[in-house]
């Protein structure tokens, strides 16, 4: 069965029910004058200051907060040279650099192309013409990792290389 709808609480009702039951006290924040809205929004406040005074690193009053989860040190870069060889004056357009931050770049064989990498790298290289041959050789440091190459028309030559821990 539904219930019977009440009238709403105002402060002349509380005053009428003060004055009708002088024997009963209301409770605190209605005699203040406090609403529910006003205390709900108090807790929230609260609620807010706690959570962000409990983001503080232990054992310090203020400052910058520390992660939680150790950060690894930084890997140091590696140099990587990547040499384009094949027919001599072939046109070629690619890529190259870290996952994420490649370069694009357009040249003619015999090139040369060296940067620096932290963690992986991938070199993309495609002829521009259908004759000829197209290569990469990718070198990491002082060591050939990679050598390939292509004669299809309009090949492509690709490689993706990930930086071994140290």
């Amino acid at each position: 069965r539904p219930r019977p709808s009440l009238p709403p609480l105002t402060s002349a009702s509380l005053r009428h029910y003060s004055i009708a039951n002088p024997g009963r006290r209301l409770a605190w924040p209605l005699r203040n004058g406090l609403t529910m809205k006003r205390i709900a929004l108090l807790v929230v406040l609260v609620g807010v200051i706690a959570a962000t005074a409990s983001c503080r690193a232990p054992g310090r009053r203020g400052g910058s907060i520390e992660p939680l989860i150790p950060q690894p040190s930084p890997r140091p870069a590696v140099p990587v040279v990547i040499e384009v060889y094949g027919t001599s004056g072939l046109r070629f357009e690619g890529s190259y650099g870290e996952l994420g931050e490649s370069k694009r770049v357009t040249g003619v064989v015999p090139s040369r192309l060296a940067f620096n990498a932290v963690q992986a790298f991938s070199v993309t290289m495609q002829k521009r013409t259908d004759a000829g041959e197209l290569g990469i050789q990718v070198m990491v440091g002082d060591r050939v990792v990679h050598r390939s190459s292509t004669t299809r028309e309009f090949g492509l030559v690709t490689y993706t290389h990930r930086v071994p821990s140290q």
